[in-house]
């Protein structure tokens, strides 16, 4: 045995010591470069990613495929604005999570390499950053659009926001290279671990205040325009000239048609959230304060809070279709 996989076997043996005395060597051994398969014996959460997992992520990939499929079939119906190509990229996010999480759980039934678990946890890493970046650029564009901002003059925001991705996803692969994944997650080594620990957390903590923000500020700002706009509508009086009413009229209409639409995009932003956040939150339990992630409470926590991250892929996509009505009609028509 060489050294990578002397390395990689006092890993696995020490994160088995910490769990209890009836899961003792419950988590896969790497051998020669393989891991074990994974059954009812070795993974504690065999249950809940085969019975529960499994199932969301297979019905995701199918759901997900047929509204993606759907909007580049009618392309240039349905994306004719950067929001409409934040939705795609949306879509398109949790379809490949889908597709790539259905294939690794497939995998861990039988021998996985060492570069499989590596390959994984890369595809989840960056799909956590894709999602998170998709809703930053949604609320940067209904920022925008709200303040009547031209493209060149937002465009450098929107840039940047890809660029920050773009490095994260670059310093993840790296991460990964550097270090192997025993759980599929996070790095082994421990520096590896404390760079990924810390940049994916302050990820998402930097892009979920970031759109609060935004969204806030945007809503903010159209409250003031409506009231604006009615007290102008007062001042101008019914009996002005007909055109000037119409003109009121019409940027009432347009105002509270943002408004209808920044309302929706800050309940998909909070059903995001709130399906990310427990899952977070329980890991900086369990991880940084080393706490035992088989204690009944915690374990129960971590549970909920894994089906709840799962379940978004199907929750977000229900909701683009519910409040993309042009999206929703096309899919309707297949």
């Amino acid at each position: 045995m060489n050294r990578g996989q002397l390395s990689r076997a006092t890993a696995s043996n020490a994160s088995v010591q910490n769990l209890p005395s009836q899961q003792q060597q419950s988590t896969p051994i790497a051998t020669m470069n393989l891991y074990e398969p994974r059954t009812m014996q070795n993974e504690p959460n065999f249950v809940l990613f085969y019975y529960i997992d499994l199932p969301i992520f297979v019905i995701g990939t199918l759901f997900n495929g047929f509204i993606l499929q759907t909007i580049i079939f009618n392309y240039s119906k349905l994306v004719r604005d950067r929001l409409d190509r934040c939705v795609a990229l949306l879509i398109g996010a949790y379809f490949t999570w889908c597709v790539a999480a259905t294939v690794q759980y497939s995998v861990w039934l039988f021998h996985a390499s060492s570069w499989f678990y590596r390959l994984s946890a890369i595809v989840t890493s960056m799909q956590i950053i894709m999602l998170f970046g998709a809703n930053t650029l949604m609320a940067l564009e209904r920022f925008f659009m709200i303040r009547d901002y031209s493209v060149q003059q937002s465009s450098k925001y929107v840039v940047g926001v890809i660029v920050y991705i773009g490095v994260m996803c670059g310093l993840i692969v790296g991460l990964f290279i550097s270090s192997p994944s025993h759980d599929a997650i996070w790095p082994a080594n421990p520096v590896e671990q404390s760079i990924w620990t810390i940049s994916m957390l302050l990820s998402f903590v930097i892009m979920s205040v970031s759109i609060a923000v935004l969204y806030t500020l945007t809503f903010r700002y159209s409250s003031r325009m409506l009231r604006e706009a009615f007290e102008s509508m007062k001042m101008t009086g019914r009996d002005s000239e007909a055109g000037q009413v119409y003109a009121h009229d019409a940027s009432i209409s347009h105002l509270q048609l943002q408004r209808k639409i920044l309302n929706k995009c800050f309940l998909m932003f909070g059903i995001i959230f709130f399906a990310y956040a427990p899952e977070a939150f329980s890991f900086v339990l369990v991880r940084t304060l080393k706490l035992n992630q088989w204690d009944q409470p915690i374990f129960g926590f971590q549970t909920v809070a894994r089906i709840l991250l799962v379940l978004d892929v199907l929750i977000s996509p229900a909701f683009v279709l519910y409040f993309m009505t042009d999206i929703r009609k096309a899919v309707l028509r297949r």
